[in-house]
């Protein structure tokens, strides 16, 4: 018996959950734990997740994710082994005859193990990079094609597309968007019958962080650095316009490299070993000077840093530490912080990337010229500003809620604006909280460029919206794990509006999270909080730059 008959799914994922069709299968955490990627893992991982990992048949052409799609979950390819697996612990789950027993369980015998799929990226799109894109790398380990698709797999997406590569069983997909919550770059067909287990955010990290699964757990952070030198490699700004051949040689010989929050990467004096590029997280450099350090600027995905002492030959010029969120009062901190990581390139590949592309030579002597010249420093925070500026993570809010309090006549209609915006009723918006300068800074979503809340959820209910705001889906189960995790008090625990009888557990006398949305359902993208205030006193603004112009 095979199960899941055909059908042409469109990514559900935007709903925050991973659907289960009539002919899909939630599977139990002993299934989970016989399929090969989950094995050493605990099952009480997955007592409280049910739907977390959903088992999934594609026929020929069919979707299995979109270009463009939000990136909340990741696909990996069932083999023959794990099908003949998931099937035994099927049989042995059920007792009587032997056909009931495989109901819902792929039987093995039953499905061609062809387990490939064609990857496509649009030709017009800005993540279509060719054979030097990500999958070009795929293509060429595994043999695929990189010419335009003349089969059944056909046209993804209405626009020009090409098939780029080939995934087999075994393979692991999708977990770049997912890790980073972005969009997927590219879409995956299926070539023939193919088995996959879609599973959440939370999972993969399960998956990438079980060191007892030895084998797979190198494999899988393999193909994850691979993946993240060159999708990350090729979008940096420095770099954009460089030739094929010589960013084939940047991938082969740059280190990726992970920092803990707090964690120095150098420090002012020291001698320069190589330049750095931000890929994921903040990175915040400071600088001696007279009674204690002064914040010099926070760097931030696609920036580059280290550059100045390999330029100039000399030594480091400032301390360059990993972002954390510094919590008000200091009595709680996220019980699983946010990565950072960062490309680096060492000094000899540095001069001989400065040599050979012209380019990238005049780009970086640009940045160094405005990073050292005279008038640098008035760009940079004051020192009496700088330290309560870090303290409340100003830095890390992409649109950060401020309240002008010498404009603001405290009439209250920004916060009756954010409730009768949304149908719950609930306020995503508190005119109270910490001061900076003349501004009041509410508790409200600030839309943080490594949001920690997305660490943890039991049921993977709060994720990223496909325009990367936060959202958590009504089946919470009001663990509070996501309002422990925010270090800002963004995230409320509010009454549950009746049961939800859609939700994967039964949900019973329970708060639920709530946390300001960015008003992305208005068609203008204006907030409703700062439309509505009469006196233009309610702002949204990205900290990183604002304080500082």
């Amino acid at each position: 018996m095979v199960i899941m008959g055909c059908h042409d799914r469109m990514s559900e994922l935007k709903k925050g959950r991973l659907d289960v069709g009539s002919n899909d299968k939630s599977l139990s955490p002993d299934e989970v734990l016989s399929i090969s990627i989950f094995q050493g893992l605990s099952s009480s991982k997955f007592d409280k997740q049910p739907g977390a990992v959903v088992l999934r048949r594609f026929e020929r052409g069919q979707v299995i994710c979109r270009q463009g799609d939000a990136g909340n979950s990741a696909f990996f390819i069932l083999t023959e082994e794990d099908l003949i697996n998931l099937d035994k612990v099927g049989r042995g789950e059920v007792e009587g005859d032997a056909e009931s027993s495989t109901s819902g369980v792929v039987e093995a015998s039953d499905l061609p193990i062809k387990a490939s799929v064609f990857v496509h990226e649009q030709a017009n799109s800005d993540v279509s990079r060719g054979r030097n894109g990500l999958f070009g790398l795929l293509a060429r380990k595994l043999g695929g094609s990189e010419k335009t698709s003349k089969n059944a797999a056909g046209n993804a997406g209405g626009a020009t597309a090409k098939h780029v590569a080939d995934l087999y069983a075994g393979e692991l997909f999708g977990e770049m968007a997912c890790l980073s919550s972005r969009p997927r770059s590219a879409t995956v067909k299926a070539a023939d019958q193919v088995v996959v287990v879609e599973m959440l955010f939370n999972i993969l990290r399960l998956v990438q962080e079980n060191k007892k699964n030895s084998l797979f757990h190198q494999r899988v952070e393999l193909i994850y650095r691979q993946r993240a030198l060159r999708s990350h490699l090729s979008q940096f700004p420095v770099l954009q316009g460089i030739d094929g051949q010589t960013l084939e040689k940047l991938i082969s010989k740059a280190e990726l490299v992970r920092l803990d929050p707090g964690e120095v990467l150098f420090e002012e004096g020291d001698d320069a070993d190589g330049m750095y590029f931000v890929s994921l997280g903040q990175i915040k450099v400071v600088k001696k000077s007279p009674g204690g350090e002064r914040i010099e600027a926070y760097l931030s995905r696609g920036d580059v840093l280290g550059e100045i002492a390999l330029v100039k030959a000399g030594k480091r010029t400032a301390t360059c530490v990993a972002g954390e969120h510094v919590l008000r009062a200091g009595d709680r901190k996220p019980k699983q912080p946010a990565r950072i990581e960062l490309i680096k390139l060492d000094d000899d590949t540095f001069q001989w990337l400065m040599d050979t592309e012209h380019i990238v030579h005049e780009r970086i002597q640009a940045l160094v010229q405005s990073r050292t010249s005279p008038d640098a420093s008035s760009r940079t925070f004051t020192l009496p500003m700088s330290g309560a500026y870090d303290e409340q993570g100003l830095a890390h809010g992409q649109k950060l809620m401020l309240i002008d309090l010498d404009r603001c006549t405290r009439c209250d209609e920004c916060v009756r604006a954010c409730v009768s915006t949304h149908d719950d009723g609930h306020s995503r918006l508190f005119r109270e909280g910490l001061r900076f300068g003349h501004y009041l800074v509410p508790s409200s979503c600030r839309l943080c460029r490594d949001p920690v809340c997305l660490i943890g959820c039991p049921v993977g209910s709060i994720y990223k919206g496909a325009s990367g705001e936060i959202k958590i889906d009504d089946w919470c189960i009001g663990c509070t794990a996501c309002a422990d995790q925010c270090p800002y008090d963004a995230i409320t625990m509010s009454v549950r509006e009746g049961d939800q009888p859609d939700a994967p557990i039964k949900i019973t006398n329970q708060p639920i999270a709530v946390t300001c949305d960015q008003c992305h359902t208005i068609s203008d993208g204006k907030p409703g909080c700062v439309y509505a205030c009469p006196h233009d006193a309610a702002i949204r603004v990205d900290g990183a730059t604002f304080f500082s112009s």
